[in-house]
């Protein structure tokens, strides 16, 4: 890439600008570019992720450099590694890892009967709770978790991304004694904010009528990536959807084993209903016994494809 555009890098880097170089458009999205570039010099190929400086948080900040903030906090596990930060006139780049794999999303699709087994969800919900127990203990809401931002690194474990509408709270304190979780917006829990931003039919209710919320909407749209996973849909009727698309109000369609498939045994089942019963939900995946939190502590079941699933 030429050097002339480049104005600065921030914090350390793992690549050089110069040498990376395009290989193609994966995306393109209302908050930037996202290509696949080549580093020259490993021959690793990754991901950049291009933002206009001139796209605003709510507080005037860069979008760009509030996702930037948002990673440095969270460590590395179950996240993507910033491998280099650059700046031009115009634009805030970020490089990270390329998950050939793809995401969950393009992995759903992959599947025959569009969804996976229950194993397979079950050990990524495992995982996805681990994950967002990682950000909430840094403080951090994701604020959208849906399965176009969990992807699927080369050992089959999930990876948490897209964290550029993440609300962190600065002076949140970062210890592991902190006591979790803050699910909910309570007299007690100083940790709260609002906006609606995310993808609708992830979203919990408090978010789209406008409430203040707190740490325990990652859990109900995590709810809602294990319902598809295991079913294929989210347990929210046509007509919700298109409410919850202009931001109306909506309801939570209370027939979740509706969507069920015949061979789901009964934990499976039970754990739709949760899904349904939004703020026991929350609870119970909040106050998981975490025995060990690391990363790839357990090999992941059989189901996934050796091949790459990815699309792009």
């Amino acid at each position: 890439m030429s050097p002339s555009t480049l104005t600065s890098s921030i914090g350390p880097t793992c690549v050089s600008f110069t040498r990376l170089t395009t290989l193609g458009t994966i995306g393109k999205g209302s908050y930037g570019l996202i290509t696949r570039v080549q580093d020259e010099d490993s021959g690793r190929v990754l991901v950049m992720k291009t933002m206009p400086r001139s796209t605003l948080w709510f507080d005037g900040e860069s979008l760009a450099m509030h996702e930037l903030e948002a990673m440095h906090v969270i460590g590395k596990d179950w996240y993507p590694t910033i491998l280099g930060a650059f700046v031009t006139e115009q634009d805030v780049m970020l490089v990270m890892p390329y998950y050939a794999r793809g995401d969950i999303r393009s992995f759903i699709k992959s599947t025959s009967d569009g969804c996976v087994s229950q194993e397979l969800a079950r050990f990524w919900s495992a995982e996805l709770i681990l994950a967002i127990h990682g950000i909430h203990k840094a403080g951090l809401i994701h604020r959208d978790i849906k399965p176009e931002n969990i992807f699927i690194d080369d050992a089959r474990h999930i990876v948490l991304a897209d964290f550029g509408v993440a609300h962190l709270f600065p002076d949140f304190p970062h210890s592991t004694e902190t006591d979790l979780p803050l699910l909910f917006v309570t007299p007690s829990n100083p940790y709260r904010t609002s906006g609606v931003c995310g993808t609708p039919i992830y979203l919990p209710p408090e978010v789209c009528s406008g409430e203040e919320y707190s740490f325990g909407m990652d859990y109900y749209s995590m709810g809602m990536v294990v319902h598809e996973l295991i079913t294929g849909t989210v347990p929210i009727d046509s007509a919700s959807k298109r409410a919850r698309e202009s931001r109306g109000p909506f309801v939570i369609n209370l027939r979740p084993n509706a969507y069920a498939p015949q061979d789901l045994d009964e934990p499976g089942r039970e754990f739709l209903t949760w899904v349904c019963d939004h703020c026991f939900l929350r609870f119970v995946c909040a106050n998981v016994h975490i025995i060990d939190s690391s990363p790839h502590a357990i090999r992941p079941p059989n189901g996934i494809r050796d091949e790459s699933t990815s699309v792009l």
